[in-house]
């Protein structure tokens, strides 16, 4: 019997291919290394000039539309302006969600567009709506329209304090502002809860009456009467003049003294107002303590920097000057950061730095172990060679380098070098024949190889280019995933085919030019004192120690040399054999595949001569697959949007009693303040009255029975407590509290998508959905794992309603607006003129009709007297007053008022089971017609990333197996290759579920990229396969040795995977799930894949021989001695 040759054996080469032009590249050796510098060269000035930025820029099509109405409530506001400036925008091209809110004094509208609409041109679309709208109130001022922009966050946000009174903290922080302002990179600065004072003008109702006034009237007089009144330019032959009449007063006497024309009679302002400098009343304020400090007043400082300037040197040039500043006024203030945007960009690059350095040190120690020395050099280059490549690209896309980007590249670390691998393996199974020489390997490699890798970097591709149709925020927080990673592993295939291949070719043939080396050893060396310099720890110390570990480092290897030069012409002692084993080993690997391989070939042919192996086997991985998915429906397997991270700052939030005032609220901030500024592990706590936590997802306004205390922890690293254990412990340790609700919270990982339960009840009245919204608060209340229970509206402060009579007021001569002044004057007062100066300081000047401490009851409002042409009526005889409730705010959404619930789920509970049972209570609620409910907040965040995974998804398995069809020119080996994708995601399942692991919103992108992966090595092996048959060898030759020939570049490229995903996998729970499902489905598939792929193409393929052979007794006889 003919005896049976291998593939390898069978091999020859073809002498045209010398004359391709491949082949004179590959001589040139002087055009890769001009290549090499170029990208060099080109990839490290790029690198330099992209700005650093903490998160990725988010461009999302969401217009703001503020409209403020002063002294009007929510009803009024939604009635008013709301829904005329609904109407307007709800019908322009590109508008999916039209959401407001309405509240005291203000209307805020949120209008969405679709994916794809330019922000700037939504802009421009409602603006010019809004413009068409004529009916708004005359005293709501003109809707602000703005584009929601998340790059236009402050990149330092810090409180000044200090043990002084309000007037001089302020001037301090003018005089901080302005130096600030000063600063090269400063775009602008704002302050929040300054507590400014105002010039009130107290006018007494009999005032009024006594003199016969019309309060209209007389809020006019003197709002002529203070005002500068521009009369535009005069001119003369040689220049012109600005004219104006100057009548403002600049001191408080002269304001006093300010004559009045009312109607026949000229009054002096302080005979019938009295005036009085006190503090704006209902201005929010907060307070700072910590451990050694009681609570003081706070400003809280937000600084903007411009596009082009760098956040740590700005950062830096900040605290420099305000160091300076409060040095030269005796440090008597307090300067605390709260947010500090260029520590966290460093922490962040820091963190994944040291992973980069980490995981390259890993891949290499792979490569060593199975390469050697040299060859791991080659195929390691890729690296340096694919990120310079690689930023390119994101300069020409416009992605700066930020948390997503370095960690899209740490994600492409470990696959980019798999080409580099299999060109590598290839070359070294070729050239182990001794039949071509150096330069005929490199030729045949790339004539059977650059298909197989453009087809395996395309399908990888493949799997992570639908994640830029993900929309909304996710959408735009991981849009540089698929651009960074699908750039790495394009150039990392050209990496492979055009320098690797030509590098290899010169190390095989044993004569490196000078220039070569020189090159190599270069780069070698830039990329050993990367390495060192990202591992070493941040300190001081850093510079010195590396300075002198490179010294080390040198000295060693001199020494090395010159031991391995000596050891040469000494008998072969043991120490000397055991040191030139070494360096043989550092040359040829530690391991040697071909053992195992042949081993595993032998095993498969023998599978695949046995029925019922095959059959054991087909089944086995069946009822694997089955099991390990049905640990989803059981609930095994956990599911939540993003993981919590350990955070440093904690929020605090109570809800006080409603109607509380706000001299109420700060007493109880300020006790609270007082307990919690000495927390374990806080550095400072900071009191916001009136505000709300960035978790909540309503907007409340003024409302002063909310308090908010942010304390700032110790880093994390520093910590014996996560921010989890911090958030749980509070909780534990004021769930007593009885003075209110208190929450504690934090924020969670990933972009903002809201409340953890958030559902949204749609109706027309809001006293149905204030039932229904008990209902559901009652049902989530009485959910272990569920706290922070809130609803969107609540009941505000009874209103007065005062309903005028149209026939009475035209009787005696007087129209609304006399009265709605009366009412404005009485209540929020009315603004006669902003920043006005007097001496060194601004003030409003406010005009209020009589005391608010003056009105006993609320029957005092209806015998306020109003000036008529008839005398003066109290304000009853003009029409009704009555009380009704008043909401603190009116949400919308498509026209229907809507009502929200929300709350927290502890970190010992799952989101997604807690809302799955929302969902069923809230299908049990008896709801009327023209009423229905939704999900909204992370878990309708949840859904849509879901959806737009599982769409990825198979647009990524279509556009794979299009792609493998074309290539095998088959379907059924193209159905071959993708099945091994459903066995690696039941090992992802496994995995989860075994460690606790949560099926997260990276988890998926994970799964996502297993498309890609796995199919690389499964067409790797098919591709062997077929040349295999069409070389002629048997169908079961044929399986085997194409299988233990790809045994090497299967599992090295699977492990320098795994590998590379481990730091990252480790350190960053936010991004654990993501390496997490990559590693657990290599592992899993890789194993499977090794048994289903010859097993299920034997199945599919045998029909086409008649009768299966048996093994050949030359072929079993094979297996006794190592193949070549």
């Amino acid at each position: 019997m003919e005896k049976e040759t291998s593939f390898l054996e069978r091999l020859t080469f073809d002498e045209r291919l010398k004359e391709t032009p491949i082949a004179g590249y590959f001589a040139n050796i002087r055009t890769i290394i001009l290549i090499v510098l170029t990208l060099a060269g080109a990839g490290l000035a790029t690198y330099f000039s992209l700005p650093r930025e903490l998160n990725p820029n988010i461009q999302i099509p969401i217009v703001f539309v503020a409209t403020p109405f002063p002294g009007a409530g929510p009803e009024d506001v939604e009635s008013l302006v709301t829904i005329p400036l609904e109407d307007a925008v709800s019908g322009l091209s590109g508008v999916e969600k039209v959401s407001s809110v309405s509240q005291e004094n203000i209307s805020t509208l949120n209008i969405e567009f679709g994916s794809g609409t330019d922000p700037e041109k939504a802009k421009q679309d409602v603006q010019s709506a809004l413009d068409g709208v004529n009916t708004l109130p005359l005293d709501a001022e003109s809707p602000k329209v703005q584009v929601l922009d998340f790059q236009n966050q402050p990149v330092l946000n810090f409180v000044l304090s200090g043990s002084v009174d309000s007037a001089s903290l302020n001037r301090f922080a003018d005089v901080l502002e302005e130096q600030l302002k000063d600063l090269s990179g400063v775009e602008k600065v704002t302050q929040s809860y300054r507590k400014e004072e105002e010039i009130s003008l107290i006018l007494k109702p009999e005032v009024l009456v006594e003199r016969d006034l019309s309060l209209l009237m007389v809020g006019k007089s003197i709002e002529t009467a203070i005002a500068n009144h521009p009369a535009g330019t005069v001119g003369t032959e040689a220049t012109s003049f600005a004219l104006t009449q100057k009548t403002s007063a600049t001191t408080l006497d002269m304001l006093r003294d300010t004559p009045l024309t009312l109607g026949n009679d000229i009054v002096r302002l302080g005979d019938i107002v009295t005036l009085r400098e006190e503090p704006k009343r209902g201005a929010p304020e907060s307070y700072y303590a910590d451990s050694d400090t009681l609570p003081e007043r706070g400003i809280v400082f937000s600084i903007y920097k411009t596009d082009t300037a760098d956040a740590t040197t700005l950062v830096s040039a900040i605290f420099a000057k305000s160091s300076a500043l409060r040095q030269s006024y005796g440090e008597q203030f307090i300067f605390e950061p709260i947010f500090d945007g260029a520590k966290e960009i460093k922490k962040s690059f820091d963190q994944l730095f040291h992973d980069f350095a980490i995981t390259i040190l890993l891949v290499f120690i792979v490569l060593f172990t199975f390469f050697g020395l040299r060859q791991s050099f080659i195929a390691a280059l890729a690296i340096p060679l694919t990120f310079l490549g690689t930023f390119l690209v994101m300069s020409a896309t416009g992605i700066s380098i930020n948390f997503i980007a370095l960690f899209s590249l740490l994600l492409a670390l470990g696959i980019l070098v798999d080409n580099a691998i299999v060109i590598i393996s290839a070359m070294a199974s070729y050239e182990r024949t001794a039949k071509f020489t150096p330069d005929e390997v490199a030729l045949l490699v790339w004539r059977d190889f650059k298909a197989v890798i453009f087809t395996t970097t395309i399908t990888t591709v493949w799997a992570f280019l639908p994640l830029l149709l993900a929309s909304g925020i996710i959408g735009e927080f991981i849009k540089p995933i698929p651009i960074v990673v699908s750039s790495a592993l394009a150039i990392s295939a050209a990496v492979a085919l055009f320098i690797v291949i030509p590098l290899m070719a010169m190390l095989l043939r044993g004569n490196f030019p000078r220039r070569v080396i020189l090159l190599i050893l270069i780069l070698i060396a830039l990329l050993l004192a990367t390495l060192l310099y990202l591992i070493l720890p941040a300190g001081p110390w850093k510079l010195p120690l590396f300075v002198l570990s490179l010294v080390v480092l040198f000295l060693l290897g001199k020494l090395s040399q010159k031991v391995r030069a000596e050891l040469h012409t000494y008998e072969a002692s043991h120490f000397t054999r055991a040191f030139l084993k070494f360096h043989e080993l550092s040359h040829q690997g530690i391991f040697n595949f071909d053992p195992l391989a042949h081993r595993y070939e032998r095993f498969i042919a023998s599978v695949l001569a046995s029925k019922q192996a095959r059959r054991r086997t087909i089944v086995a991985l069946i009822i694997f697959s089955l099991c390990s998915y049905a640990l989803v429906p059981l609930g095994l397997v956990v599911n939540e949007f993003f993981p919590e991270d350990n955070q440093d700052t904690i929020f605090v939030s109570v809800v006080l009693p409603k109607n509380t005032t706000l001299d109420e609220s700060t007493a109880e901030g300020l006790a609270l303040l007082s307990e919690l500024r000495s927390f374990p592990e806080a550095r400072f706590a900071l009191l916001e009255i009136g505000a709300a936590p960035p978790t909540d997802n309503f907007v409340t306004g003024k409302d002063w029975n909310n308090l908010l205390i942010t304390l700032i922890m110790e880093p994390g690293k520093e910590r014996t407590l996560s921010s989890g254990d911090i958030v749980t412990r509070l909780n534990h340790e004021y769930r007593s509290y009885n003075r209110g609700t208190f929450t504690a919270s934090q924020l969670s990982g990933g972009p903002p998508a809201g409340s953890d339960i958030e559902l949204k009840l749609r109706g027309e009245n809001l006293s149905e959905l204030k039932a229904y919204g008990k209902e559901v608060s009652a049902y989530l209340e009485s959910q272990p794992g569920v706290d922070n229970v809130t609803t969107s509206i609540t009941s505000g402060a009874s209103k007065i309603v005062f309903s005028p009579n149209q026939t009475k007021l035209s009787e005696h001569g007087i129209g609304i607006n006399d009265t709605a002044f009366l009412l404005r004057t009485l209540g929020s007062g009315y603004t006669i003129k902003s920043d006005a100066r007097l001496g060194e300081e601004k003030y409003d000047i406010v005009l209020r009709l009589g005391d608010e401490r003056s009105l006993e009851h609320p029957e005092t409002i209806g015998l306020l007297s109003v000036t008529t042409t008839d005398g003066a009526l109290p304000l009853t005889s003009l029409g009704d007053l009555s009380l009704a409730s008043n909401p603190t705010l009116i949400t919308r959404e498509d026209g229907k008022r809507t009502l929200s619930v929300s709350a927290g789920v502890s970190s010992d509970y799952s989101v997604s089971t807690v809302n799955a049972d929302l969902e069923k209570f809230a299908n049990t609620l008896s709801l009327k017609d023209g009423y229905d409910w939704k999900t909204g907040g992370v878990n309708d965040e949840n859904n849509k990333s879901v959806q737009s995974i599982l769409q990825a998804m198979l647009l990524s398995a279509l556009l794979i197996f299009g792609t493998m069809a074309i290539q095998f020119n088959s379907f059924r080996k193209a159905l071959i290759v993708l099945l091994v994708v459903p066995l690696a995601v039941s090992g992802v399942f496994i995995v989860f579920a075994l460690f606790g692991i949560p099926l997260s919103f990276p988890a998926l992108i994970g799964i996502l990229a297993l498309f890609g992966i796995v199919v690389n090595n499964s067409i790797i092996m098919v591709d062997k396969i077929n040349r295999n048959m069409d070389s002629g060898l048997p169908l079961i030759q044929a399986i085997s040795e194409g299988a233990g020939s790809r045994l090497e570049p299967i599992l090295l490229t699977a492990l320098t995977t795994i590998v590379g995903l481990i730091p990252i996998t480790l350190s960053d729970p936010i991004w654990q799930g993501l390496g997490g499902a990559i590693i657990a489905g290599l592992t899993f598939s890789g194993v499977a894949k090794l048994f289903f792929i010859p097993v299920i193409y034997f199945i599919w393929f045998s029909e086409k021989e008649k009768v299966v052979a048996p093994l050949t007794d030359d072929y079993r006889a094979s297996f006794h001695t190592p193949t070549p």
